[in-house]
Order: structure tokens, then sequence, then C-alpha cells
């Protein structure tokens, strides 16, 4: 997400975010049917995509903090 150009719909996009997530593991075979989004639990760090050379730090707040 980049705030210099809009505010972004947190919540809603990280909920969205999970239930994608939680489809794709459902498809591979995986038992997630009893785990629900808790926005409490989100974690924060660095993901790195090695494959497509992506890089994205996941934080809290505003661009500003």
């Amino acid at each position: 997400m980049d705030y210099t150009l809009v505010q972004y719909k947190v919540k809603a996009m990280e909920a969205a975010a999970y239930r994608y997530a939680k489809e794709w593991l459902r498809a591979k075979g995986f038992a997630v049917s009893g785990l629900a989004f808790q926005l409490d639990l989100v974690c924060r760090g660095l993901i790195v995509d090695k494959e497509r050379g992506n890089l994205l730090k996941a934080r809290r707040g505003s661009a500003r903090d």
C-alpha cells in the first residue's frame, strides 16, 4: 500500500487478503475451514519473494510513522 496517493481501508484489505489466501490453501488441500480472520493477530515484518524479487514491509499506521 502506498499512502502517498490514497487512503486505504486497511481492515478491509487485510480481510480480503486473508480470504484469498484461505481459499488458495483450501484448494491445495489444507484444513483451513475453521479459521477466522482476526485483525489483532496480523503479523508485521518483512516478506521476501525470492521467485519474483519482491520485498514487502508489513506494518500498521500511517506513512508518517
